[in-house]
């Protein structure tokens, strides 16, 4: 199923809690019907390898509110912080049970901590197993070329 409707994405780090029971990573968020699906990136999803893209596993979380949208700071119940790192708008292309596909815009911005290289336009999204995926981001050039679950240096 294709959704068409623009909604909104946004990258949190999260970090500030106890580490031995989770470590510091990324929040992916992406908008749906008044929801925030949301995934966990161990890694920073800036970064990219020699072949244009960046992929590795994602674990899927519950659904957010979309409050985290615009919002920074801590977590209740101790939960650590989370502060952004990216936001725009999103175009949905593909949106099904075990695949996801968006086009994400995003939203210039004058703080110097928000100033990432923004190689990235297209996130892929497939499941694996229970609430495990892979997590694929593309330059627009490279959609259509590679598929998450195919090889690459990282995962």
């Amino acid at each position: 199923m294709s959704k068409s409707a623009r909604e909104r994405f946004v990258f949190l780090f999260h970090d500030g809690f106890d580490v031995s029971t989770r470590a510091p990573h990324y929040d992916l968020m992406l908008e749906s019907n008044g929801v925030l699906k949301t995934w966990a990136l161990a890694e920073d999803p800036f970064q990219r390898s020699s072949a244009g893209h960046a992929k590795q596993n994602a674990k899927k979380l519950p659904d957010h509110r979309v409050m985290y949208l615009d919002y920074e700071g801590p977590v209740s119940d101790n939960r650590g912080t989370v502060s952004r790192v990216a936001r725009g708008e999103l175009n949905w292309i593909e949106f099904g049970d075990k695949k996801i596909i968006a086009e994400l815009l995003f939203e210039e911005s004058s703080d110097p901590t928000e100033q990432r290289s923004h190689f990235l336009n297209l996130v892929e999204l497939v499941w694996s197993q229970d609430d495990q995926w892979t997590a694929c981001f593309l330059e627009n050039e490279n959609a259509g070329r590679h598929q998450a679950g195919e090889g690459d240096d990282k995962k």
